[in-house]
Formats: C-alpha cells, structure tokens, sequence
C-alpha cells in the first residue's frame, strides 16, 4: 500500500484540536490578507476559549449560557481592540484600556479573550505595552492578533505568539469575470487580493480602487528629478488614496521582481515592469514598507511619499 500524507488540518480545527488536548497557548498571531477569514478564525475561536461545556473535538457547545452571550457580543470577559475612528493607528491608549481591564477578575471567573483587530497597525509603543502582558501572561487570558503583513510586528511579538495562516480561498479572478469584469482587471484584483473573494469583490466594487491604478502607474512614469516637484504637489490630493496607491505599487513591484528573475507574472500591468531592475524593484518596495509605517505615525501621505518619488525617478533603467 502506498504511504501518502494526511491532508493538513483547517486552522479553526487545529486549533480547537489543541484546546481539547490542553494544548492551547496564551497568544496567536492570525496572518492572513484582508477578506480571508480572520475575523471568522478569531471569532469562532474565541467562542471555544470561552465555552465551559465543549464538544470532544474542543468547538464552543452552542447551547450553553456563556455560548448565548457570546453569540449575542455580550460576554463580558471578551475584548476587542480596533482601529480608533479617524486614526492610522492603534495607540499605546488602546492597548492599555484592554490591559487594564484584563487587571481586573474575570468577571465570569473562567477564561477572557482579547482579539487584536489589525495588529499590523499597532505603533511600537502600542506593541511594547502588549509584550510585556505577553510575558506574563495572566491566567487564562488568550490573545488573538490579527494582521495581514507579519512585517509590521515586532520580533519580540512574533516570537510569543504562535502564529496561524488563513489561506484564501481560490477561484476570485473566474468569480469577478462572472460578474463582468473583464480579464486583465479580474487577474490584477485576484493578484493583488491574494484569492480572497470578501476582499476581491470589495475592490472590484470600488471605483476609486481603478482612480488609484491610474495614480500609481502615473507615479512609476516620473522621470528625472526636475519632475518630481510638480507630481509631489499633485499627489497631496490623494491622501484618501494612500493605501490602494500603495497596494497596486506593491503589486507591480512584485510583478517585477517575478519577471527579473524569469518568471511569469500575476497581473496584466505589464507596461512599467521592464522600467526597472531586480535591485530596483527591491528598493521600491523597500520604501513602500517605509510609507506605510510613516503613514501609521500620522506624517502626511505627500511627506511620505517623497523618497519613493525621488527613488523612482533617479532609479529607472536607461
């Protein structure tokens, strides 16, 4: 007979595995793109922490009292931590509101949750706070830190937690086609997505997502310094762009390095791929880590954005 390999377990069964066989650690850091099933992830498993009378396989019972307030977001020992309205950041305040609560008992005396939403945009001081209730974590406490760039969080956080992939599910760019879009527009969505349908038909859906295509090819087209002024000026209106710029930025300067060493690329935006070198296109991306962090220390998009100008223009193969 031959031998073949088990198939790998779902991420939310896994998970639930180790609860039941009293394998489960006090942090996961849950990476996945936008749209994936994070949230869903955290969710469901925050519901499992929580329940006292669990299935044999480690899932939340569904009919107990604390499976009733958590289904109704009203359990009293489960915290979430978001964005802040009208903030780039999630700010050392917010993180130890939660902590501070967490100071005080259980106030159903058994397990407490705290799910992290976008734990990428965390600042360092936000992340400095949260590592030390990480290394002493209090009893029965679990956190779950959702992120979609692992990057973005501290190795000391990373090294913490136990960290978990939601894989996207696959099929967006024949799905989007069936909504209408049109080839090219269907792969670059899918591409840039990562496969997760929330998030590609979320793009596909909104018409300044196409306006910000548009701005970042505009940008990897400066050519000399002397045309970076005018364009640095121009760019001052996009700030509410800011971030699909920068997504359909990293797309193309991935697409670039595929190409620079032979492969084949994602996406269909082929006109600025050969503008650059591999070193280039590294450089590139380099900066846009660095404007996305600048962006979330509040510095004005235009300001942000000026190096990777300057690196465009001074940068492009002859």
């Amino acid at each position: 007979m031959e031998n073949s390999k088990p198939l790998p377990l779902d991420p939310l069964e896994e998970f639930c595995g180790s609860l039941a066989a009293n394998r489960a650690v006090h942090a996961y850091l849950v990476i996945g793109a936008r749209g994936s099933g994070k949230h869903r992830f955290a969710t469901e498993a925050a519901r499992s922490v929580l329940c006292r009378d669990r299935t044999r396989d480690g899932r939340y019972c569904g009919v107990c009292g604390v499976c009733a307030r958590t289904a109704a977001g009203s359990h009293p020992d489960w915290f979430d931590v978001r964005l802040p309205d009208k903030k780039a950041s999630i700010g050392v305040e917010e993180i130890r509101g939660a902590l501070e609560k967490l100071a005080v008992s259980a106030y159903e005396g058994g397990a407490r949750v705290v799910i992290v939403h976008d734990a990428e945009k965390m600042t360092t001081q936000a992340q400095n706070a949260l590592l030390k209730s990480l290394e002493e974590p209090g009893a029965e406490v679990t956190w779950f830190l959702l992120a979609s760039d692992a990057s973005l969080i501290l190795s000391t956080i990373l090294s913490r937690c136990r960290q978990v992939r939601i894989l996207p599910s696959l099929g967006a760019a024949d799905a989007l086609a069936s909504m209408g879009a049109d080839d090219a527009y269907a792969r670059e969505i899918d591409a840039l997505s990562e496969g997760a349908m929330e998030r590609a038909r979320e793009l596909y859906q909104s018409a300044s997502f196409r306006q910000a295509r548009e701005k970042a090819l505009t940008m990897l087209s400066v050519r000399g310094g002397g045309r970076v002024p005018a364009l640095w000026q121009s760019i001052k209106e996009d700030k509410d762009l800011a971030q699909e710029i920068l997504l359909w930025l990293e797309g193309i300067a991935a697409d670039g390095l595929r190409v620079s060493c032979g492969l084949q690329a994602k996406m269909v935006v082929t006109e600025k791929i050969n503008d650059f070198t591999f070193s280039q296109w590294q450089g590139i991306i380099n900066e846009i880590m660095q404007i996305r962090k600048k962006l979330g220390s509040n510095v004005p998009w235009n300001v942000a954005a000026e190096p990777l100008l300057w690196k465009i223009a001074e940068g492009e193969s002859e």
